[in-house]
């Protein structure tokens, strides 16, 4: 008895030390990539995650969120009770001056919070496989999904819904596997129909692309009482995530409304919800990714296998196999949704769940009645072999994105602008420079902090803003020839150079610009003014 009790207590070790391994990575991968990717300020950091740091200050002084077109009112929250926790529950006043003194550090301590987050859900669900699907494999295919892709590796550094999304998915998939696990499901109806609408109004007030992977629950939950429960469930939870913005929900719905009926980004092009001629070829763009494909395709296979031995009346995995069902089509559903607009980061949830599929999938070969030895390992250890492979393959092509990132910090650094602090510092679309950083956010967020972050913002550094077409500072629209009158010489910077071109070309006729101080990713263009800072003259 002595030794089937201390067997267990190894056995339940072991399975802790196992499943606390993919976690601590997904930790340790994310606090490297962010160190190497440089400060949030770079040009491919800045938007959004300084516009998430003022609208978490912007809570923090009991103000409506603005730009709330994701809405990513869970992210806002956490950012600002990471602020709070951070600067000892100070008064308002007192959090938000540390704040901009030093955005760089308290976006380092929210990013790190999510990270956490995440790691978090990522120990839970592999815990609820392991013991709803019988197996440390299937709950470490589980634990696979965030590395599926170099596309989660990089949105998920970022203080932006994508990186919370991750948590919102994993989610998901652990309510799935407490509602299949000993068929508990089927004797807590209304409690899952509550705990899906829960994780469905978190994950849709995260970001809205989210909202058709919560169509899994109802192929689980399958009845008129279950399903209203979880609809009114899910509504409720998503009012309360998103209560913070309560007072943006026009501009939200409107926005949602006039991104629904443009066929183009952001509610650009004809009115007409699709482009025809071009979403058959947006959406063999977002399901060709093996990530999504081959498990999806494996489901069918599955399913088709189980659905025929259950017509001949053999027993198979019915609850799992709805689950594997509901996942499938919920992934299917959302690639055809998103692929409106197709772009990669959309899928990151999508991705997170492909680690469920393949689990579940493995589970329902385990169960089928009558397989033989043959199909049953090419249906589940060869397959399981694949994923892995598919993983290591991942993780060679995470390594090379921190050179990526590094050699994007580095070629970013080869400019110092505090070398052109006699000039007029002008800065474009994306730029590298921490003031524009406030500049931009300040904007986005509909100016009402512009006074608690004057004071970090020196009177030469301007910005053209590129969705208005206006030539800026802190306060508003100003005359570009009258402020660069001011210096005797100018600094421009950004990633788009044939807007910075045209722009000047335009509007500062006469004017020779130099590029020699250009980097490989963004333009460096002066007048008056050589790259070390010295005066040329005009």
């Amino acid at each position: 008895m002595a030794d089937s009790e201390q067997a267990k207590s190894e056995g339940a070790v072991w399975t802790w030390v196992v499943l606390v391994i993919l976690p601590v990575l997904h930790l340790a991968s994310a606090l490297i990539l962010r160190t190497d990717g440089g400060p949030f300020w770079i040009w491919h950091a800045i938007d959004p995650s300084y516009f998430y740091l003022f609208n978490s200050v912007n809570l923090i002084n009991l103000a409506t969120p603005e730009a709330v077109a994701h809405p990513g009112t869970p992210v806002h929250s956490i950012g600002a009770l990471v602020l709070l926790a951070v600067q000892g529950f100070a008064d308002a006043d007192t959090i938000t001056e540390r704040v901009f003194a030093d955005p760089e550090a308290h976006l380092r301590a929210i990013s790190t919070a999510l990270y956490v987050i995440n790691a978090a859900g990522l120990l839970a669900v592999g815990l609820a496989a392991r013991g709803a699907l019988g197996g440390l494999m299937p709950a470490l295919l589980v634990q696979a999904g965030p590395f599926a892709s170099t596309v989660i590796a990089r949105h998920g550094l970022y203080v932006k819904p994508e990186t919370f999304l991750v948590f919102a998915a994993l989610m998901l998939a652990l309510v799935t596997l407490l509602a299949v696990r000993n068929d508990a499901l089927e004797r807590h109806r209304t409690g899952f129909a509550v705990a899906f609408g829960l994780v469905a109004g978190l994950g849709i007030a995260t970001k809205l692309s989210a909202a058709p992977l919560y169509v899994l629950p109802v192929f689980l939950l399958w009845g008129v009482r279950p399903l209203v429960i979880y609809a009114v469930a899910s509504v409720v939870s998503f009012v309360f995530f998103t209560m913070p913005a309560i007072g943006a929900y026009g501009e939200f719905f409107s926005w949602i409304g006039q991104v629904g009926m443009g066929s183009g980004h952001f509610g650009g092009g004809e009115q007409t919800l699709i482009d025809l001629e071009k979403y058959p070829r947006y959406v063999m763009k977002m399901a060709s990714r093996p990530v999504l494909s081959v498990p999806i395709v494996f489901a069918a296979l599955a399913l088709l296998e189980a659905w025929r031995r259950g017509r001949k009346g053999r027993p198979v995995p019915r609850l799992v196999m709805r689950a594997l069902g509901g996942v499938a089509l919920a992934q299917m559903l959302q690639i055809l949704i998103v692929a409106k607009h197709p772009s990669a980061h959309y899928l990151i949830p999508n991705i997170v769940l492909s680690g469920l599929t393949v689990a579940l999938f493995y589970r329902v070969v385990s169960e089928l009645a009558n397989a033989s030895a043959r199909v049953r390992f090419w249906s589940r250890e060869v397959v399981a072999l694949i994923f892995g492979v598919y993983l290591l393959v991942q993780g060679a092509a995470i390594v090379a994105q921190d050179f990526e990132l590094r050699e994007w910090r580095s070629d970013a650094a080869t400019v110092d602008n505090s070398k052109f602090g006699q000039c007029a510092q002008v800065y474009f679309q994306f730029a590298s420079d921490p003031t524009y950083a406030l500049l931009l956010a300040n904007h986005i967020t509909n100016g009402k902090l512009a006074d608690r972050i004057a004071p970090h913002v020196a009177p030469n550094h301007l910005w053209f803003d590129v969705v208005s077409g206006t030539f800026r500072d802190l306060f508003g629209e100003t005359d570009m020839l009258d402020a660069l009158a001011e210096y005797p010489c100018a600094f421009f910077r950004g990633t788009d150079r044939s807007i910075m071109e045209t722009y000047l070309g335009e509007n500062v006729p006469g004017i020779t610009f130099s590029d020699t101080c250009s980097t490989d990713v963004e333009a460096v263009l002066t007048t008056g003014v050589d790259c070390q800072g010295n005066l040329t003259g005009k």
